[in-house]
């Protein structure tokens, strides 16, 4: 080889190298979240400031030999129907919890993606503890790698019109150094051993991710363990709310968080409110929404019923109604 032309494959080398490190360096460039594989790709918006998503969370049957539900069947059918722009999926899709049936497991998943196919809507997903931890309730690096392998990353963002959504996994598997806490008692006295975890490195790239984004109009977070949940009980862990709410903070752009895990409706801004998401002063934060009424079996109480959200996305404003099912 020619002087001349090493030193044109050295710099187109240097070029390639380069570029590739400011990829590995850039955190968003790493977390690209896709759609969940066969539902759609998600297009440009026709009119970035106009548009409509649909929410919802918990549509996991009540035992793992079970089909998905009617209830995830009716939702999907009206999604289909009313063609929105993208759907979001709080977690908990299916069963779940069997380290040990790779086969079952994504046989499970697979069966929750035939009922979406049909939609032509892009559907993302927040993971929750039936995708990610073991029958005990406990984060599975196993039950990870189902996930990744099926539906991709765990948590990541993506932007559409004038907003950016975040999607977080609450569901990390904890260093054996991280106390867990809290690991309140449920109601009967037995050990609570899933109050979700999200890790530093995960925060920080929050952190990252949203300071990159300051220009969009919103920013929509989607997850499964609630910072506010209805129950004390069924907190993320302090630790991780903590952080993630000190990191909300700082970013007034921030518009709603949405999560499950919980099967229920519950606003935080209007604890007694049942009908209407948008009731409640949210204080200059984030509008902060509990959707756990898809299809898993309903707690006991008035905020038990099924449901899902329909957002709409108008230039600065949004408005979040909710269907009773």
């Amino acid at each position: 080889m020619s002087r001349k032309l090493l030193a044109l494959a050295t710099l187109a080398l240097a070029v390639i190298c380069s570029g590739l490190l400011s990829c590995v360096n850039d955190p968003h460039q790493l977390r690209p979240l896709q759609a969940l594989p066969s539902t759609a790709t998600l297009g440009a918006a026709a009119d970035p400031d106009h548009f409509v998503f649909y929410v919802f969370g918990d549509n996991r049957p009540a035992k793992k030999s079970d089909p998905p539900t009617a209830t995830i069947q009716q939702i999907a059918d009206a999604i289909g129907t009313a063609k929105p722009a993208l759907a979001l999926s709080c977690g908990d899709l299916i069963a779940g919890k069997e380290p040990g049936e790779q086969a079952k497991i994504q046989a499970e998943y697979q069966a929750i993606l035939d009922i979406f196919h049909p939609t032509g809507v892009p559907l993302y997903n927040a993971p929750g503890n039936h995708e990610m931890d073991d029958a005990k309730d406990v984060p599975n690096a196993v039950m990870t790698g189902y996930y990744e392998q099926v539906l991709g990353l765990p948590y990541g963002s993506f932007d559409y019109g004038n907003s950016h959504f975040v999607s977080l996994n609450t569901e990390e598997v904890a260093s054996l150094l991280v106390v867990k806490s809290p690991r309140a008692p449920t109601d009967d006295g037995t050990a609570d051993l899933d109050p979700g975890y999200v890790s530093p490195d995960q925060r920080q790239w929050l952190d990252e991710d949203l300071a990159l984004h300051q220009s969009a109009a919103h920013v929509f977070i989607f997850m499964h363990h609630s910072i506010h949940p209805f129950k004390a009980k069924n907190a993320l862990d302090k630790a991780s709310a903590d952080a993630i709410t000190a990191i909300l903070a700082k970013y007034p752009n921030v518009t709603a968080v949405f999560s499950a895990h919980e099967h229920l409706y519950y606003n935080v801004q209007s604890h007694d409110d049942l009908t209407d998401p948008m009731a409640g002063a949210t204080n200059g934060g984030p509008r902060f929404l509990v959707t756990g009424g898809a299809g898993a079996p309903l707690q006991s109480n008035d905020h038990g019923f099924f449901h899902y959200f329909i957002v709409t996305v108008n230039a600065g404003d949004i408005s979040i109604s909710m269907v009773k099912l």
